[in-house]
């Protein structure tokens, strides 16, 4: 997997698990014990139990907004470097910019991907792009 899928899986692994969890407290809340009254938890736990899963959801959205952000960032300065960035490539800084502007952070990308697309989508060389040396077999 390149690490966009890496973030996104863990992204989508964090809904799982926090549906998973609160899965469990309703299981708990609505358990019949014995067939007896049900049996609720004493609203102060259930509250510091959401409070502990915010806290953790937080952690780990800092945590895939940092990965994000050194993916993104990383691809940028590779593609910057190479001096193209072909279609393909920009459909990747796209997809990992929508991911990162999901989590709600607004990096200090702005810059570099303005002269990212401003580059050309092919390599140029000797002032021919590098497609057309190959029609003409240079």
């Amino acid at each position: 997997m390149t690490p966009p899928e890496h973030i996104l899986v863990a992204f989508l692994g964090c809904g799982a698990l926090v549906g998973a969890i609160m899965s469990s407290v309703q299981f708990f809340i609505n358990r019949n014990d014995n067939k007896k009254a049900v049996k609720l938890i004493d609203n102060s736990e259930f509250k510091k139990t959401i409070g502990k899963l915010n806290e953790e959801i937080v952690t780990l959205k800092e945590y895939i907004g940092e990965l994000t952000y050194i993916t993104f960032s990383d691809k940028i300065e590779t593609y910057l470097n190479q001096g193209f960035c072909t279609p393909e490539q920009r459909h990747i800084i796209e997809d990992i910019k929508k991911i990162y502007h999901a989590l709600g952070f607004n990096g200090d990308m702005d810059a570099r991907l303005e002269r990212l697309y401003g580059m050309p989508t092919k390599r140029i060389v000797h002032g021919r792009r590098k497609d057309d040396d190959e029609k003409h077999n240079i």
